[in-house]
């Protein structure tokens, strides 16, 4: 855990629970600002920012989700240190298998309530086929654009598509994703070591 805080700066207490803000989040962020060059320079800053704050707002439910998993199964929250997967928090989970999983996949879960929440709305007012509406809303390779006339639907497209992100690659079964964690507690369960 030493190295998620050697990289990572403070931005506070919320909550009695210290927050961090490792390194790889704000070079994710500028590389966000990077990959906009296909929009217009007058959408370029614009886009960027609001899929900034958008990112740090779903990372923050993300883990979240984690702490109201682990405070109410009996766990303990030593930090939170927020990265551009979700977070390397550093907490002390309960001793039993079952448990510590539903805290594993509780930001995962949260993130693809929110993406089909999200998705649902924008279904329901977006004009376009459905179909172009979910490949829109889950292309990992492309960004979408804020459009300040319809700013309401852009920022929803923006934090649905953000969770679908924070949602897929936490699955990723391999640290430091929720997906390792959880198949390390499975597979911890089945040789009887937990």
């Amino acid at each position: 855990m030493t190295d998620n805080i050697s990289w990572s700066a403070s931005v506070g207490r919320w909550m009695g629970i210290p927050i961090r803000v490792h390194l790889l989040l704000l070079l994710f962020i500028a590389l966000v600002f990077a990959i906009q060059d296909n929009y217009s320079i007058s959408y370029l800053a614009l886009t960027a920012l609001v899929t900034s704050i958008c990112l740090v707002g779903c990372i923050l439910l993300h883990e979240l989700a984690h702490v109201f998993a682990l405070t109410n199964l009996g766990g303990l929250v030593n930090n939170i240190v927020l990265a551009p997967w979700g977070g390397n928090s550093d907490f002390s989970l309960p001793e039993d298998s079952k448990s510590r999983a539903l805290v594993q996949i509780a930001g995962p879960f949260f993130s693809g309530c929110l993406f089909a929440l999200g998705a649902a709305l924008i279904l329901r007012t977006d004009n376009s086929a459905a179909s172009d509406t979910l490949v829109e809303l889950t292309n990992s390779f492309r960004p979408i654009k804020f459009d300040t006339r319809q700013w309401e639907v852009s920022f929803l497209k923006i934090t649905t598509w953000i969770n679908f992100q924070l949602m897929i690659v936490n699955l990723i079964p391999c640290f430091p994703f929720d997906g390792g964690d959880l198949i390390r507690t499975i597979v911890n369960r089945i040789s009887g070591q937990a």
